[in-house]
C-alpha cells in the first residue's frame, strides 16, 4: 500500500512541474531596453618607418685628393693584349668618391679636389699640384689624405705603403695619421680576401719631398697631410683588387677607418 501511494504520489509531483514549466512566461526584451554594448574594435595601425637619425657633426673638415685625372692618368696596368684595363686616375676616383660617402654618413664635413675625370688645373703639372694644396688650406681642413697607387717597372713589386712627411711643425701628426691609415688600409684588404704585402709607412723628407706632403710647394699644406700608395697599379695581383667592388670598398673602408683612429672617433 505504501509503495502504491508513493509512485503516485511522485506522477504526481512530476506532472505539476511539467504544466508550471509549460504555462511559465517566456522572458522577452523590452522594446525601450538599450541595447546590448558592442564590442570594442581595436584599430589596427601600422607604425611608420622610423627614419635613421642624421649622423652627428663631427666638426671636422677632410679635403680628399684624388691623385692624376684628366689627360694625366698616372699609373697603368697593361691586360694580356697590351691594352690599359686600369688606370691609376679611375683607381684613385673610385676609391675617393666611395671614402667621400662614408665620411659624411660618418658626419664629417667633406671637400674633394676633384670628382670627375679631370685635371684640377689643365696643362700645367705644377700648378695643378699647388692647386690641389690650396683647395685644402683655403677650406681651413682638418687632414688632406691624397688617395693613389704605386707603380714600379718591376712587375713583381706589390703591397701596401703609406707616406708621410716629417720635416713640417706638425711631422709627428702626420706620421700618426699615417701609422692608423696604413693599418686600416692593410687589414681591410686582408678581410676582403687579399692578403697584402705590409710596406708600411715612409717618410718623403727621405726620399726629396712629395708635393702634397712637403714643404717643397710656394704654399704648402697648412695641416696633416699623407699620400696613400695603397696597391700597386703594375702587379697583376694588385691590380686585380681595383677591378673587384669589394677591393674598392676595403680600400675606402681602410681611408675612413684610420681617419676615424687619427681623430680618436673609432
Amino acid at each position: 500500500m505504501f509503495k502504491v501511494t508513493h509512485h503516485l504520489t511522485a506522477a504526481v509531483v512530476g506532472a505539476l512541474m511539467l504544466a508550471q514549466s509549460i504555462l511559465m512566461p517566456v522572458a522577452t526584451p523590452r522594446k525601450d531596453a538599450a541595447p546590448a554594448p558592442k564590442p570594442a574594435v581595436v584599430a589596427m595601425v601600422t607604425p611608420e618607418p622610423v627614419a635613421n637619425p642624421a649622423p652627428q657633426a663631427k666638426g671636422k673638415l677632410i679635403v680628399i685628393d684624388p691623385g692624376h685625372g684628366g689627360s694625366d692618368p698616372g699609373a697603368l696596368h697593361q691586360s694580356g693584349n697590351g691594352q690599359a684595363d686600369v688606370t691609376e686616375e679611375d683607381a684613385n676616383l673610385a676609391v675617393a668618391l666611395r671614402l667621400a660617402d662614408m665620411l659624411r654618413a660618418d658626419g664629417y664635413e667633406v671637400q674633394l679636389t676633384r670628382s670627375t675625370d679631370t685635371e684640377v688645373v689643365p696643362g700645367s703639372k705644377a700648378a695643378d699640384l699647388q692647386k690641389r694644396v690650396d683647395i685644402a688650406n683655403e677650406a681651413g681642413a682638418d687632414v688632406l689624405i691624397s688617395v693613389h697607387h704605386n707603380a714600379a717597372a718591376n712587375k713583381s713589386a706589390r703591397g701596401t705603403e703609406v707616406w708621410y712627411c716629417s720635416d713640417r711643425p706638425f711631422g709627428a701628426e702626420n706620421e700618426r695619421l699615417a701609422k692608423a691609415v696604413n693599418e686600416a688600409l692593410v687589414r681591410n684588404l686582408r678581410e676582403a680576401g687579399y692578403d697584402t704585402v705590409d710596406l708600411g709607412v715612409k717618410d718623403d723628407s727621405k726620399a726629396g719631398h712629395f708635393a702634397i706632403t712637403g714643404p717643397n710647394l710656394a704654399r704648402p699644406s697648412e695641416m696633416p697631410s699623407i699620400i696613400g700608395e695603397a696597391l700597386y697599379i703594375t702587379n697583376d695581383q694588385d691590380a686585380a683588387q681595383l677591378k673587384r667592388p669589394e677591393g674598392i670598398e676595403a680600400l675606402a673602408r681602410g681611408y675612413f677607418e684610420g681617419i676615424k683612429v687619427y681623430f680618436g672617433d673609432a
